[in-house]
C-alpha cells in the first residue's frame, strides 16, 4: 500500500474515517467490504491524496456518470507502464 500521501493523517485513521462514509452511503454493505473498497481507495494514487470524504464523494460522483475515471496515472507510472509493454 502506497503511504506516501500529501495528507498528514496516519492510513489506519485514513481508513477508518472513509470506512464511515463508504457505510453512510451504502449502509447494506458490511464492515469487511466496506473496509477492502476503503483500503482500495487509499491504494489510488488519486483518491489516496485526498481526505477520506472527499474520496469517497469523489469516487460516488465518478460512478453516478457515463465513464467514471478516478485513477490517473503519474508521469513516472506511465512511463514504467509504456516501457513494459515494448
Amino acid at each position: 500500500m502506497d503511504t506516501t500521501r500529501p495528507s498528514k493523517l496516519p492510513p489506519s485513521d485514513w481508513v477508518a474515517r472513509c470506512i464511515q462514509q463508504i457505510r453512510l452511503i451504502d449502509p447494506g454493505l458490511t464492515e469487511e467490504d466496506a473496509a477492502d473498497v476503503a483500503q482500495q481507495l487509499l491504494s489510488f494514487e488519486r483518491t489516496g491524496a485526498m481526505p477520506p470524504e472527499k474520496a469517497v464523494r469523489f469516487v460516488v460522483s465518478e460512478l453516478a456518470g457515463l465513464t467514471p475515471r478516478f485513477e490517473r496515472r503519474s508521469p513516472s507510472r506511465l512511463s514504467t507502464t509504456i516501457r513494459l509493454q515494448k
